[in-house]
């Protein structure tokens, strides 16, 4: 189909997009100029043959229109949605039943208004969320209410915006509530500013992440190479001062580098002489020279230590670094790890069960690895006195440390947020867990308790409660009658206890019904009154009850 040599597709109606289609299918209509016979409808006369000729012309137009805008309307359509216009003599009839059978009557409009409302007003900017989306999920709700009656002008969505938007936005919303007029601007101008907001920020962290990921000299090297700048001599000639002239010498046990003192009369050198023989090469671990003056083909600049994962083969299942100082943790210490692929434990006690099955190797960023023992689960005590499990732990017999996959956790719908230094770990339900700060080397280490699983048994040592156990609970009495007629070989002579049993209390306690009538009745007005109403109930009964 084509106006004016430009193809016009028809769009297709669903379920679900009933309010954009219409919206469509009107500007589609006005460009074949169909619309004003659908919104007004098609007026035939009583009697045609009273018309004169230029009536029935264009009598004979309107015909002609409504049927094409009808067409236009059934092209839109799947075989279900045409079941319900196929009766339609009209494009307005066809038009005004399809907009009941998916708008509904006012009293359902005014169910869905309520409800566009509600999410209107709990809409809020996710953490990560981008501008762009945030806005077209506004817009959209927006829209939606629009449509079903709703008024909503462009400063009030403006100003729900800036006051859902992330914390991050904080600045800017400031910016634009002090110096912006919102009357005077549009959405589309708020949307480029905030766009242009959130690209800079982004860019800044681009920035701060690249440097942080820079290589950065050993803080001992610095310190060399600084000392060895102020070891040069500032002057030479006669009198005190530093040089390298006749005169004693003095070796200083205390320091390091060796330096050597001399003072007296003569020339000085301007350059000092260390005495290396006590230094240490932190890249070769030879004596006699610093890392920076270090000729190893090895040699590099010393990198800072970092968790990391290193992939080496997808076979092994299980990438971890894990660097501590030398502080050495407990039991009770999990590391908080994001290069840890699954949680691992070396301690086989702590296993409360364990798969040994299961093995495999853990690769660590060295491209050493530890072979894997097992898999199975640790029982933990909560702060509370309650008992959950760390389960699907990797039992590695050679590893010191216990660590906590932050990726395992993620997987199980924890949600895992780094701020102001610390991880905050929240369940499925937004219940809190935990909050680790972080240490002094940049770890994040867990205290858990782990407990270990027990198991309470209760023995009876008298023959008389095991009889009575074993027959269901029987009363001594009829098992005293049964030990008298000899009635059950093996059954001893009863003895009745002066107890009383707990499982037979609680089996015969019952629970009084219910009175059939009320002890108390109401006498007079306001006072209490119990019923049993429901209602109005829509649609009316048989009977033409609202109310039972």
């Amino acid at each position: 189909m084509a106006n004016n040599g430009v193809p016009l597709q028809v769009p297709m109606l669903t379920k679900s997009n009933y309010d954009n289609w219409s919206l469509r299918m009107v500007a589609l209509l006005g460009a074949h100029d169909v619309w004003e016979i659908v919104e007004k409808g098609l007026v035939i006369p009583e009697n045609e043959e009273t018309l004169s000729q230029t009536q029935k012309d264009s009598l004979r137009d309107s015909r002609k229109r409504d049927k094409k805008a009808l067409c236009l309307i059934y092209q839109g359509l799947d075989e279900d949605t045409f079941e319900k216009v196929s009766g339609a003599k009209t494009a307005k009839e066809a038009w005004e039943k399809l907009q009941t059978s998916y708008k509904g009557a006012d009293q359902v409009k005014m169910v869905r208004l309520q409800t566009l409302r509600r999410e209107f007003e709990a809409l809020h900017m996710k953490e990560s969320e981008l501008i762009s989306d945030y806005f077209s999920r506004v817009l959209t709700v927006t829209n939606n209410l629009k449509r079903n009656g709703e008024k909503y002008d462009d400063v009030r969505i403006m100003e729900k915006v800036l006051r859902s938007l992330d914390p991050k936005f904080e600045h800017i919303v400031t910016v634009i509530e002090e110096t912006k007029d919102l009357e005077a601007m549009t959405i589309e101008q708020l949307l480029g500013s905030l766009q242009a907001y959130e690209e800079r920020k982004k860019k800044k962290e681009d920035i701060e992440e690249q440097v942080l990921k820079t290589r950065v000299d050993s803080p001992r090297e610095e310190h060399g190479r600084s000392s060895q700048r102020r070891g040069d001599d500032r002057g030479r000639g006669r009198g005190r001062g530093y040089g390298g002239g006749r005169g004693w010498r003095s070796n200083d046990d205390n320091n390091q580098r060796g330096e050597i003192s001399s003072r007296g009369r003569g020339r000085g050198s301007p350059k000092p002489r260390y005495d290396k023989s006590r230094v240490k090469c932190y890249n070769c671990e030879k004596f006699g020279h610093y890392a920076s003056e270090c000729r190893d083909p090895s040699n590099r600049k010393l990198e800072e230590k970092a968790n990391y994962v290193k992939e080496i083969s997808q076979g092994d299942g299980t990438l971890l670094l894990a660097h501590k100082d030398n502080e050495r943790g407990g039991d009770n210490q999990w590391y908080l790890d994001s290069g840890a692929s699954n949680h691992m434990c070396g301690r086989r006690s702590m296993f409360v069960e364990l798969d040994e099955s299961v093995n495999g190797n853990v690769a660590f960023g060295d491209e050493s690895k530890v072979a894997v023992k097992g898999k199975g689960n640790v029982l933990i005590r909560l702060k509370n006195g309650d008992h959950q499990f760390i389960s699907n732990v990797y039992y590695v017999p050679n590893m010191k440390s216990n660590i906590l996959s932050l990726g395992q956790l993620l997987e199980k719908g924890y949600d895992i947020q780094l701020k102001n230094n610390n991880i905050s770990i929240r369940d499925h339900s937004n219940k809190f867990i935990a909050k680790v700060p972080m240490s002094r080397n940049r770890m994040f280490v867990l205290n858990i308790q782990n407990d270990v699983a027990q198991c309470l048994k209760m023995c009876y040592k008298e023959e008389s409660w095991l009889w009575h156990l074993r027959f269901g609970h029987l009363n001594f009495g009829g098992l005293e009658l049964l030990s008298k007629k000899e009635m059950v070989r093996g059954l001893s002579y009863i003895n009745h206890p002066n107890q009383v049993c707990e499982g037979c209390l609680l089996g015969k306690q019952f629970k009084m019904s219910f009175p059939k009538e009320s002890s108390s009745r109401a006498q007079k007005p306001l006072e209490l009154i119990h019923t049993d109403v429901c209602g109005p109930i829509n649609p009316r009964s048989l009977g033409e009850i609202r109310s039972v």
